[in-house]
């Protein structure tokens, strides 16, 4: 069932308002000069969690994980979840090195703008740069 706001205008002109959830909506609208009728839905936005619906102990009800505020009569059906478009992680680079002194390769990765190597030099060195590193940087500075 969906959640309406009912705002009812006496004969007198006195406004009430009021929250329900019922499928017989003409029986609440009877015997008032106008009647506004609104469905009230929730805009929620997250990538990936979808909404859930927390109730506190002074009975007010909120949607997580933003803590958005709803409704004590609300539903999850009453929330419309907008899943946030997140950028796409720009595609990293990849450096192949023969190893001088073995047959081993190493590979030097660029994420994020950061430069990181699988070999032992990158994890000795203080500031992690490493000789494939730094033939990286030349050659990147060079572009």
């Amino acid at each position: 069932m969906l959640l309406y706001r009912i705002t009812k205008i006496t004969h007198d002109g006195v406004e009430k308002k009021e929250y329900i959830k019922t499928s017989h909506l003409s029986q609440k609208c009877e015997g008032y000069k106008a009647v506004l009728v609104k469905v009230i839905k929730y805009d929620y936005e997250h990538p990936i969690l979808p909404p859930s619906i927390v109730t506190v102990k002074d009975g007010k009800k909120y949607v997580v994980p933003t803590w958005q505020e709803i409704n004590p009569l609300a539903t999850l059906d009453d929330i419309n979840w907008v899943p946030k478009k997140t950028e796409p992680k720009p595609e990293s680079k990849t450096w192949t090195f023969k190893s001088s002194s073995s047959d081993k390769t190493y590979k030097v990765k660029q994420t994020d703008n950061a430069l990181k190597c699988n070999c032992m030099g990158f994890f000795r060195a203080k500031d992690r740069r490493c000789k494939h590193i730094k033939s990286v940087e030349k050659e990147i500075n060079k572009k």
